[in-house]
């Protein structure tokens, strides 16, 4: 393994194996005590967006409670298993019609919860093409690095693309806004825009990551492939 490769392992390993390792088959058919909720009822609000109010930090407390409380359980943090675990916080719910009402602190865990990943607090991520959410802010506890350097975003693309994982590739837009969000950077965030595109004609210069020609703009880390978890098309 080269040391550009252990660079990288220990980046994300310390974060991410944890729920690689719980990462469950089941996917919240009501099996596990979940009510089936879907991911699909999540509101369609995406990281850097102006939409919408801002997340309660009465919720933003709820939500870190319940993904550490659900990960220390060996499950995956999805949404269907991230609302009945908020059950037990509907009646503290500042709002008294939300709080009498189970449908509408349903819809209001959703909201809030779309505010927290807008604003990153919260990133979704992909596990056995699985969605399940992160805490940024104990992710940037656990890096054993700040980024600074060219060398520095280089290994912290080469964690963002992996941790997030998803099977037909990871975005730009979204790599910087993890890094942005779970590192402690020592760059603004144009350079570090700048400094992650150029890292990313690197990584894939040397096949460190792997550009998914069935979806422009879409990188797989190589490991993913290795592991069995991406899935692309290469061009040529």
């Amino acid at each position: 393994m080269s040391s550009m490769d252990s660079e990288a392992s220990s980046a994300s390993s310390s974060v991410s194996s944890d729920e690689e390792s719980s990462a469950s088959s089941t996917a919240g058919d009501g099996s596990d005590g979940s009510d089936g909720i879907s991911e699909s009822d999540e509101p369609d609000v995406q990281q850097g967006s102006s939409k919408g109010g801002q997340v309660r930090p009465e919720c933003l407390e709820w939500f870190k409670k319940v993904i550490e409380k659900i990960k220390g359980q060996k499950q995956r943090p999805g949404l269907d298993r991230i609302i009945p675990a908020l059950k037990p916080f509907q009646e503290k719910c500042s709002d008294r019609v939300i709080a009498a009402d189970s449908d509408k602190f349903d819809h209001f865990v959703k909201e809030q919860l779309s505010y927290a990943i807008r604003d990153g607090h919260l990133f979704k991520v992909w596990s056995n093409d699985m969605p399940s959410y992160k805490d940024t802010e104990n992710l940037r506890k656990l890096r054993k690095f700040t980024v600074k350097s060219d060398v520095e975003v280089r290994r912290a693309v080469k964690a963002a693309v992996r941790e997030i994982g998803e099977k037909k590739g990871t975005v730009e837009q979204d790599i910087v806004n993890y890094i942005s969000y779970s590192f402690t950077l020592n760059i603004d965030r144009t350079t570090l825009e700048a400094m992650v595109k150029n890292a990313m004609v690197y990584l894939t210069n040397k096949r460190e990551l792997i550009p998914n020609a069935d979806e422009p703009g879409r990188f797989i880390s190589k490991h993913q492939i290795k592991d069995g978890e991406g899935e692309v098309s290469r061009s040529g």
